[in-house]
């Protein structure tokens, strides 16, 4: 539990691993409700759009995943200033 730094003391101890990555606690936060942790446990695990702006997003919520797919949107360019 160290190695992924799970605190075993917050109750309950819900984790999740594999198909996220490395194991992950879910924040406190979530636990309120069952509604709470199945509404992370969906964002969490299934695939989403994600509106990206900058290229630090880009890298975080797509190139960095193993499997990541991309709608450009076509638009004027934003003129320089």
């Amino acid at each position: 539990f160290e190695k992924f730094k799970i605190n075993k003391k917050k109750r309950p101890t819900v984790f999740v691993s594999g198909k996220v990555g490395p194991p992950k606690q879910v924040p406190e936060k979530h636990l309120k409700t069952g509604a709470m942790l199945t509404k992370l446990l969906k964002q969490m695990l299934e695939p989403h759009a994600a509106k990206i702006e900058k290229t630090k997003e880009l890298k975080e919520k797509c190139l960095n995943k193993d499997v990541c797919g991309l709608l450009l949107k076509g638009g004027k360019p934003e003129p320089y200033v």
